[in-house]
């Protein structure tokens, strides 16, 4: 029976601490960028649930409309109350159940989906998605009680008519209580559909303007190629040395533009955070403000077409015996020099001084949802770090590329293995990624909001069109006109979606206010959404109310009396 090869002892410690490193690297982005999908799902998943609950109790409240003489004659016979409350719930308790089971095996579709594409990043990484116990349990205790509390009302309602009206009546008699019952139903329905839907477009938008941004770097066309020299015993000078010799064999590779190392790369979730302070605060500005840093060679910014916006890019002058210099972006610039020019101007990491002799434009540095970010770049060579990437532009050439250069560094040292090589385009697709699954779940939740909700107006409609049919007929019969009849029925179209989208932009607006940190280019209060998806909702219910209207305007009295 053949066996896996096993790596010696050394490769064996490399690939741990290599797995171990990018876990760490990556570990902010799966707590923090995944979890909080996970959550905004279980969220969203919620509200739907409650939205499809709303609409099963009111149908639950329909039929029991249905049902007056029966339960009435069970009254009369000497039924309790309570017997009759828990016959009713057990009949919703019932169905919520039948909809779980079909919800759990769905749901094992989809996990068997999700399972067999898991998440690209550098390290193994496999979503756990197994119905276990645990969550089955979860599920059948969610509807359990969503069967109780959206069963319950509509059980109460039933369990207590006027016998004599529901005896006389049979099911068509009025009740005000329950008509109202349903059209609160109905309303929370289209409130939390609006809600679901200014989510789900914000979120949408979000995206959009993700996919657009700009992140003040061109990741086209490079490739990346990470080694670390610290476990090989590597001094600062040898290690510039070593650094130098890849970069020089880098540039001399076929198709390639440039090339440059740098400590962290852009947009791949990581990054040092260090004070910079000025002796002296300027009018307006502030004299120490947290900042990111990175240790960069000379040709990054033309490696990585970052602009400079004022002064200079780092030099080979700028070396370990030279005064130490730093290149600053827009935000830090305007927070510690506001309104004057900071190049030449003097900064301090600590006891060490560093001569400002660049400003670079604003981007997007650890996570594609920052706000603005104070940066700071020094040269690699006074600071030395162990652990660069090598950024080499590439344009049309990227797989040959990455091959030369495990090459290259096997002819430098065969015992530095190359780490996190590939694309630059991969590292911000991988940072676009929870904006790209997140909009394609919300649009789907929003898709089932808004049909539930459609499908909820439409009911409440329809039975009190054939509820009232005698009432119609009477109206027709003392010269009411057909379109008389369906402007009434029309109007409670029209009040029910009015004051569902009310009450869903107000609570909207609220919840886009908790979600104002991970949009992206688009205000919590953004017009076109809080205008447009109160407009669609709005017109899908009027048109849902259209049939029914329909319907009452085309009654004939005489039919309708002789029916009733």
């Amino acid at each position: 029976m053949p066996c896996k090869p096993r790596l010696p002892p050394l490769d064996q410690f490399r690939e741990r601490r290599r797995v171990a490193r990018l876990a760490s690297q990556y570990q902010p982005f799966v707590v923090n960028v995944v979890g909080g999908f996970m959550g905004l799902l279980l969220g969203l998943s919620f509200l739907v649930l409650l939205i499809a609950s709303a609409n099963i109790a009111g149908a639950l409240l329909a039929r029991s409309m249905a049902r007056r003489r029966e339960i009435a004659v069970r009254l009369a016979l000497g039924a309790g109350r309570g017997r009759l409350v828990r016959h009713l719930l057990t009949e919703s308790l019932i169905l919520f159940l039948l909809g779980g089971a079909g919800g759990v095996a769905l749901a094992s579709a989809v996990a068997g989906r999700l399972a067999a594409s898991p998440i690209a990043l550098p390290v193994d990484f496999v979503l756990d998605v197994t119905l276990d116990m645990r969550v089955l349990a979860f599920a059948l205790a969610v509807t359990a009680a969503t069967g109780l509390v959206f069963g319950l009302i509509p059980a109460l309602q039933s369990s207590r008519p006027d016998l004599v009206p529901a005896l006389k009546d049979g099911g068509w008699g009025a009740d005000g209580s329950r008509a109202r019952a349903r059209k609160l139903f109905v309303g929370a329905q289209v409130t939390l559909s609006v809600l679901l839907l200014l989510v789900a477009t914000l979120t949408a938008r979000s995206f959009q303007r993700g996919l657009a941004m700009d992140p003040g770097f061109d990741p086209d066309g490079v490739v990346l190629a990470t080694v670390d020299l610290a476990p090989h015993g590597y001094d600062g000078a040898r290690g510039r040395e070593f650094y130098r010799q890849l970069q020089e064999a880098a540039r001399a590779l076929p198709g390639v533009r440039n090339a440059a190392t740098m400590e962290f790369v852009l947009l791949g979730f990581e990054g040092l955070g260090s004070d910079v302070s000025v002796p002296e605060a300027l009018p307006g500005g502030v004299s120490r403000s947290s900042a990111k840093w990175n240790a960069a060679d000379p040709r990054f910014l033309e490696t990585l077409g970052v602009e400079l916006v004022a002064g200079r890019g780092f030099g080979d002058a700028d070396d370990e015996a030279a005064v130490p210099v730093a290149i600053i972006n827009e935000t830090l610039a305007g927070r510690l020099f506001p309104g004057v020019n900071a190049v030449g101007r003097s900064i301090e990491r600590g006891a060490t001084a560093l001569e400002v002799v660049g400003v670079v434009r604003d981007g997007k540095y650890v996570y594609v949802a920052e706000g603005p970010t104070a940066y700071v770049f020094t040269p690699a060579a006074q600071s030395a770090p162990a652990r660069m990437t090598l950024h080499v532009r590439a344009p049309g050439a990227e797989a040959a590329t990455l091959r030369a250069l495990e090459d290259i560094v096997r002819a430098l040292d065969p015992n530095v293995p190359l780490e996190n090589s590939g694309p630059m385009s991969r590292t911000v697709d991988l940072a676009l990624l929870p904006y790209r699954l997140v909009a394609q779940v919300v649009g789907i939740f929003g898709v089932v909001g808004l049909v539930l909700a459609a499908v909820g107006v439409y009911g409440v409609l329809s039975f009190q069109v054939a509820r009232r049919t005698r009432e119609l007929g009477v109206r027709r019969a003392l010269g009411a006109r057909a379109t008389d009849l369906l402007v009434l029925v029309l109007r409670e179209g029209v009040v029910l979606a009015a004051s569902g989208c009310a009450a869903g932009v107000a609570l909207g607006a609220g919840v886009a206010h908790l979600l104002r940190g991970v949009l992206l280019g688009v205000g919590p209060l953004d017009p076109v959404t809080f205008l447009g998806v109160p407009a669609i909702l709005f017109a899908v219910a009027i048109l849902a109310s259209t049939v029914p209207a329909l319907r009452a305007g085309a009654v004939e009295a005489v039919r309708a009396l002789n029916e009733e």
